[in-house]
């Protein structure tokens, strides 16, 4: 739903927006806070301030450039997931000696990997589409609705809190410019650059940081931009690195 105004029809995105056009227009770091005049944006902002600076690049209003967001982190993030993917089926071909010219089955590994980070849920929707067909056929009935927010709460529904389980395709097809949203293309990257590591033939001994300091800067590059897109990414994917390091070591 492109609607960026209405609170109840567009999700969140009033607040997204109003974040986005702070960081746009703020011309000293950190930027203004919208919502609190003299106040500075007290919120982990790296996201809004990536997609900010494709809009100082390209001049597109930021009404306009909220839409080619979402897209945009859907295409990045399925080529991560594409990536990643292609290159462990590569490897396993290396690993077991199998002399192959054709890429074909890495290629489609590599988009049944799409398929299944950025375009399929969890089967709450095929239940529901299920449920429908079996109203029209057995009982006569009308197919209904489908509702799709009902398969991002589906840990206990009918709880106070409405446990959130939203998964990308949801997130994608609401279009909210949340933190957890942003940070997909940088989580892929991410585990690229670990795989990476964990597949060097180098061991990570004294003498191995001083000669990959471009690798280590990158690591540390997307490693530590993971927190200031969304906070609550740097607990597992830090536990995450400190387990590969020390495997790798």
């Amino acid at each position: 739903n492109p609607d960026l105004w209405h609170p109840f029809r567009g999700g969140e995105k009033p607040m997204d927006f109003a974040y986005l056009n702070a960081v746009t227009k703020s011309t000293v770091m950190p930027p203004y806070d919208p919502w609190f005049s003299g106040g500075f944006l007290n919120y982990y902002y790296f996201g809004q301030f990536i997609i900010a600076s494709l809009i100082r690049l390209t001049g597109i209003a930021p009404s306009i450039s909220f839409n080619l967001a979402i897209p945009l982190l859907f295409a990045l993030t399925a080529g991560g997931a594409f990536s990643i993917v292609y290159a462990l089926v590569e490897g396993a071909k290396r690993i077991m000696g199998r002399k192959c010219n054709s890429t074909r089955g890495s290629v489609l590994a590599g988009l049944f990997a799409i398929f299944l980070v950025v375009v399929s849920g969890n089967i709450d929707g095929l239940l529901q589409v299920a449920e429908g067909i079996g109203r029209v056929i057995f009982d006569g009935g009308a197919y209904g609705t489908f509702d799709y927010w009902r398969s991002s709460r589906m840990f206990a529904a009918n709880s106070p809190g409405h446990e959130i389980t939203e998964f990308p395709f949801f997130s994608f097809v609401l279009g909210d410019l949340h933190p957890h949203v942003m940070s997909l293309p940088f989580i892929f990257a991410f585990i690229l650059i670990s795989l990476n590591t964990f597949m060097d033939p180098n061991k990570m001994v004294y003498g191995w940081t001083s000669s990959n300091k471009s690798y280590i800067f990158l690591t540390a590059l997307v490693l530590g931009g993971l927190p200031f897109i969304n906070i609550w990414d740097i607990v597992p994917f830090l536990l995450f690195w400190a387990i590969l390091v020390c495997i790798k070591a």
